[in-house]
């Protein structure tokens, strides 16, 4: 998606840009309407999160987060502690940087409060609107016009629907982190100057560290660097990218997973790339055909966009969109095994909410270049009812959703900490997530090694007992 081509007849940069450069205009009561319009949605968004955020640890919380602490103190001294840090990895992934914010967390407070936990990861997600407003229409110059226009992206990334990233710390700074620090490295590196590229680097680190994903980054960045010619660049790029490679790859273990087929068909792939693209409108699990068709019409439309020649006149949008493709092929060649509906995920609704909010983008710009003004238009006046509607649907649902998850929660931990003779070996988390998919030995395992988490972080004053 982000490789350079031609179309014959089309109008040059300059003269796209000429006709996007609408009339100025500074602030004005428009354009304070059209801001607050603009901040209904995250308020929304974040007053719904204010009500359901605990300090309790949720699934993968335990090992991201408490067992790494309880067995980093227990670390002999500073090279074993740095060692434990590059060492240990959760599943088939190193979350270096959960870990590290968790583990700034309690150097300051001497505990882990997940509350703020889930402050730092929601408040990423104000990070990525603010990264794609860069991005968005940077010539026009019509503030106002600019901030309407906007609206959409607004109501399609401040809602529940990945509510998995937003109540579980460890999926939450995973994901949303992932793609905010490979969407920066993409963006400082379409800058061309020195201070970008240094920028562009830390992020690079900043997107590995997050999430394995972002080691698309390094595919996406080495294209930018050679398609601009920038070689001594592409050098250093390429130099960082391997001690990062490097630093992963330090003790860590391939992890099979169980229940999963491990050769699916070619076919199986290939959908599973479409509804993870698509896995919006897939309903978290419920409607894989609407993933399937959404995940085609965006990978048709930017494939189409592409054969045009536009990814060579502007190429930003493309290189975000070819980052996306590139992480669905390879969540496809890892997690397809377990069926297609796997792709649906809730914590992967997050990337197909971004490659709609790309598509939108990049229908904007293209049609400013022939419309100074679609305010009026059929296509912003459907996109921005679809979205809304969208919001607010999913922003219902998914306050019912964690809020039901929520009780469960404090049920189970009220048990623990407070045990009774009929239940005397309670569990940290709801029993129905137990015996769990593989089985009754493996749910049994489970249960013991949360407890035993639970009570060491108990017991060395990470966690502090909240009923």
């Amino acid at each position: 998606m982000g490789l350079p081509s031609s179309g014959g007849g089309s109008l040059s940069l300059v003269d796209q840009e000429s006709k996007v450069q609408t009339r100025p205009t500074g602030w004005s009561l428009e354009s304070a309407f059209a801001l607050l319009a603009l901040a209904l949605p995250p308020a929304l968004f974040y007053g719904l999160l204010s009500r359901t955020t605990l300090n309790l640890p949720i699934l993968d919380d335990y090992n991201a987060v408490l067992d790494f602490l309880n067995r980093w103190i227990d670390c002999r001294n500073w090279t074993e502690k740095l060692l434990w840090f590059l060492s240990s990895q959760l599943v088939d992934v190193k979350p270096f940087f959960v870990r590290a914010v968790a583990l700034v967390q309690y150097l300051l407070l001497g505990h882990v409060d997940f509350r703020l936990l889930t402050v730092c990861s929601v408040g990423l997600i104000s990070l990525l609107a603010l990264l794609l407003w860069k991005m968005f229409i940077p010539a026009c110059s019509n503030r106002t016009l600019r901030l309407v226009l906007f609206l959409p992206v607004s109501f399609l990334l401040f809602e529940l629907q990945y509510m998995t990233e937003l109540n579980v710390v460890t999926t939450g700074m995973q994901h949303i982190a992932g793609v905010l620090f490979s969407f920066l490295a993409i963006y400082l590196l379409n800058q061309n100057t020195l201070r970008s590229f240094t920028g562009s680097c830390a992020a690079l680190v900043l997107a590995i560290a997050s999430d394995g994903n972002g080691f698309m980054v390094i595919a996406v960045g080495l294209l930018i660097l050679f398609r601009t010619r920038r070689f001594r660049h592409a050098i250093v790029f390429a130099g960082i990218s391997i001690l990062c490679v490097v630093a992963y790859a330090f003790h860590y273990h391939r992890v099979v997973a169980t229940g999963a087929i491990a050769h699916p068909p070619l076919y199986t792939r290939l959908f599973y790339v479409l509804g993870f693209i698509g896995s919006a409108a897939g309903l978290n699990y419920h409607f894989l055909a609407g993933g399937l068709v959404l995940g085609t019409l965006l990978v048709a439309f930017f494939v189409w966009k592409v054969v045009k020649g536009d990814a060579r006149r502007k190429p930003l949008l493309y290189d975000c969109a070819l980052f996306m493709l590139l992480t669905a092929v390879v969540a496809s060649s890892g997690r397809s095994g377990f069926g297609l509906g796997q792709s649906l995920a809730g914590r992967y609704t997050l990337y197909s909410l971004v490659c709609v909010c790309l598509f939108w983008m990049v229908m904007v710009e293209d049609s400013l270049v022939h419309h100074p003004s679609p305010l009026g238009s059929g296509l912003f006046l459907g996109m921005l009812i679809c979205s809304a509607v969208y919001s607010l649907c999913w922003d219902l649902t998914g306050y019912s959703i964690i809020h039901q998850r929520n009780q469960g929660l404090i049920a189970a931990i009220v048990s623990f900490e407070h045990p009774s003779g009929a239940d005397p070996n309670p569990i940290p988390v709801p029993k129905y997530r137990f015996p769990g998919p593989n089985g009754v030995e493996e749910g049994l395992k489970l249960c013991q090694d949360l407890r035993t988490i639970m009570n060491r972080s108990i017991e060395l004053g990470i966690y502090r007992p909240q009923f």
